[in-house]
């Protein structure tokens, strides 16, 4: 469910359900922390992760994945960011993004 303000943080990105937020982690499979250049942003998978069970949490369905880019210091660069979609369905407990391309190069430092 997209429509709650409810996020839960965990790396680079938000899943939003505010029935599951006290028990649901986020895992990052393949994913790049640190990308300098313009070229395509590689695939890479979120796993949603019951916290107790450490196990993936499936009750996903109808659930969608929405990216949003965040500064460091907390600031929507949202418009720095370029898909096809912004929203990847979670299928059993996993999202596959792909796509992703970002408009311009922060700095290194």
């Amino acid at each position: 469910n997209n429509n709650n303000n409810n996020p839960i943080r965990n790396k680079p990105n938000i899943v939003e359900s505010p029935m599951y937020l006290p028990f649901l982690t986020l895992k990052f499979e393949n994913i790049q922390l640190k990308w300098y250049t313009r070229r395509q942003y590689p695939e890479f998978r979120v796993d949603l992760i019951n916290k107790e069970t450490k196990e993936i949490f499936t009750q996903t369905e109808g659930w969608t994945l929405g990216l949003r880019l965040i500064s460091g210091s907390s600031h929507s660069l949202s418009q720095f960011l370029h898909s096809p979609a912004l929203s990847f369905p979670i299928n059993q407990g996993r999202a596959k993004i792909y796509g992703l391309k970002f408009l311009a190069v922060s700095s290194r430092n």
